[in-house]
């Protein structure tokens, strides 16, 4: 979770994907989905710098995201 920015992020294991929600006062709202390493089973983010750590499972592979890094928006 990603405070300073109002950002959620979550691994979508079985699609190999990342997925942002902005927070709202309705909720939770989809933002983006990145592709990630095989098996992303853990994330974590630095409220710093807003760059995003993906740890997969498979082959211990690490992926980092930077903020404003393209991902595909999603529709509302």
């Amino acid at each position: 979770m990603d405070l300073r920015r109002g950002l959620v992020y979550v691994t979508l294991t079985a699609t190999d994907r990342l997925e942002s929600f902005r927070i709202s006062g309705d909720g939770l709202v989809p933002a983006q989905t990145w592709p990630t390493v095989r098996q992303p089973n853990s994330v974590a983010v630095n409220e710093a710098t807003g760059r995003v750590f993906i740890a997969g499972r498979a082959g211990s592979q690490l992926e980092l995201i930077d903020p404003g890094t393209a991902g595909t928006p999603v529709p509302h």
